[in-house]
């Protein structure tokens, strides 16, 4: 197994965790913005992408894939992060009164060869100290077929039942989301398309602009795990987001102006 440390800069990278820290000193930020592993053929591979080589547009960290980065287990290609895969790491100056959130987009294309595994997770932010929060989590996946023979994308979350893990708190879980039941295909755990075709799911949390309760959180990020035909993309998109409860944000003096900002 390889784990690469990708050092894939872009012209506007920045040495921005002291720059982000002092943006926002009540949020820790990970060490790797994103990381994809894939295992194929008795292959493994990890690729961790550096803050470093991310951005901090506004109360914004960004990475985006500016090519195909490929994942490596020695000098052999076990599968491809594609280009515009992208990380956005929400946070406000005023956190914890603030509001945190991640939104995570990848592209991925399988083994040449063989069936492979991805997890594709996220950075953690930590230290984010609400006390009593509200969150809303959206994602969606794509499954296309590259080599005209039909694809498949199997869900290995939540029991091999849903494709998307919202986990908070090191290890608790606000929603596992996507469990592959669409119109063509209403198997739960997995999404199949033609020679040719495309087929895509998505979910939220709950309505679409609401937000439920989900108590205190000091940590939050996003995993997708799933396993793909070979030769084949899948795609994705997920947003994660918390803040602090009407009632907690006016005992901190903002009355209600965080909810109202966030409920339009």
């Amino acid at each position: 197994m390889t784990v690469n440390k990708a050092f894939i800069r872009t012209t506007a990278t920045v040495a921005c965790l002291g720059l982000a820290t002092s943006v926002s000193s009540a949020v820790t930020l990970p060490t790797n913005v994103i990381s994809v592993s894939a295992s194929a053929g008795g292959q493994s591979g990890t690729v961790d992408i550096d803050i470093s080589n991310a951005i901090v547009v506004g109360d914004a960290l960004q990475w985006v894939a500016t090519s195909d980065i490929s994942i490596l287990d020695g000098g052999d290609v076990v599968a491809t992060i594609q280009k515009d895969t992208s990380i956005i790491m929400g946070f406000l100056p005023t956190a914890p009164t603030g509001d945190a959130s991640i939104r995570m987009t990848f592209f991925v294309q399988a083994n040449t060869v063989a069936d492979t595994v991805f997890s594709i997770s996220s950075g953690a932010l930590t230290n984010l100290a609400y006390t009593n929060a509200d969150a809303l989590a959206t994602g969606g996946i794509t499954v296309t077929d590259s080599n005209n023979n039909g694809a498949e994308v199997r869900a290995l979350n939540a029991g091999g039942t849903r494709f998307a893990n919202f986990g908070y708190n090191a290890g608790l879980t606000f929603a596992d989301l996507i469990d592959g039941s669409v119109v063509g295909d209403a198997d739960v755990g997995n999404i199949t398309t033609v020679a040719g075709g495309s087929l895509a799911d998505a979910e939220n949390s709950a309505a679409p602009g609401v937000f439920l309760p989900i108590g205190p959180v000091t940590e939050m990020e996003i995993n997708y795990s799933f396993e793909l035909t070979a030769g084949d993309q899948a795609s994705g998109t997920a947003f994660f987001i918390v803040f602090p409860t009407p009632a907690s944000a006016a005992l901190l003096g903002l009355g209600g102006l965080v909810a109202v900002r966030r409920r339009r």
